[in-house]
C-alpha cells in the first residue's frame, strides 16, 4: 500500500506501508492510497478529521497497471471526510 500525493506522482513514503488504515492514517486530503490486487482484513475508521482521500485498487506489484480488484473485508466507517474508491471491493 502506497499514498500519492495529490499532484498524482509522488509518493508519500517510498517503502509504503502494511494496511489501507496505516495509510490513511498519513493521507493528506487530496492523496490517493493505492493498493495490490489483495486481500485487506481490517478495520477503517475515519473518525472526524475532514479528509477527503481516494482509495485505488488492483494494482499489479510495480504499481503500474490496474489490472484487478483489491477486496476490503472488514468494518468501514465514515463520521466526517471523503471516501472516493476506484477497484475497491468493500465486503
Amino acid at each position: 500500500v502506497r499514498v500519492i500525493l495529490s499532484d498524482g506522482i509522488t509518493p508519500l513514503n517510498a517503502d509504503g506501508y502494511d494496511t489501507l488504515t496505516a495509510a490513511y492514517a498519513v493521507a493528506p486530503t487530496g492523496s490517493t492510497i493505492q493498493g495490490r490486487i489483495h486481500d485487506f482484513l481490517e478495520n477503517l475508521l475515519i473518525l472526524g478529521n475532514g479528509t477527503s482521500v481516494g482509495i485505488k485498487g488492483g494494482y499489479d506489484e510495480t504499481f503500474t497497471t490496474q489490472n484487478g480488484n483489491s477486496t476490503f473485508k472488514g468494518t468501514l466507517k465514515i463520521r466526517s471526510g471523503k471516501l472516493i474508491v476506484n477497484h475497491l471491493v468493500v465486503q
